[in-house]
């Protein structure tokens, strides 16, 4: 029989072991929800386009705060997200995703269907 002090430290040995990937995951559904608002707001033309992705961009820092996450990199991040915007290219989950954990580049990988978005039409 296991006693309570023996399963407690498994249980904390296992919630270490799983953290990043669980890290991963969860910036990359918000990430994921990100970039399709993003893909909808710049299929609209107009005089002020530019603006709404910026203020999107700034709207999603703290989107990432509320998730829980305590991070340096935001202003990577912004830095990527204005690249986008100025060349007219649409941000990816998995690059918003590496540039926020940049260990996560070199950690615990996802398999890559998992970063492909669904085609809508």
């Amino acid at each position: 029989m296991y006693s309570i002090c023996y399963l407690r430290r498994q249980v904390d040995a296992l919630q270490r072991r799983l953290k990043p990937a669980l890290a991963i995951l969860c910036l990359r559904k918000l990430a994921m929800e990100f970039c399709d608002d993003f893909d909808e707001a710049a299929s609209h033309e107009g005089p002020q386009r530019k603006d709404i992705l910026l203020d999107m961009a700034r709207m999603f820092m703290p989107r990432v705060g509320q998730a829980g996450f305590r991070l340096d990199t935001f202003m990577d991040l912004m830095s990527y997200f204005v690249r986008c915007i100025d060349s007219g290219a649409h941000p990816q989950p998995r690059e918003i995703v590496f540039t926020l954990l940049p260990w996560a580049r070199k950690g615990p990988h996802l398999r890559p269907d998992l970063w492909e978005r669904p085609n809508t039409a």
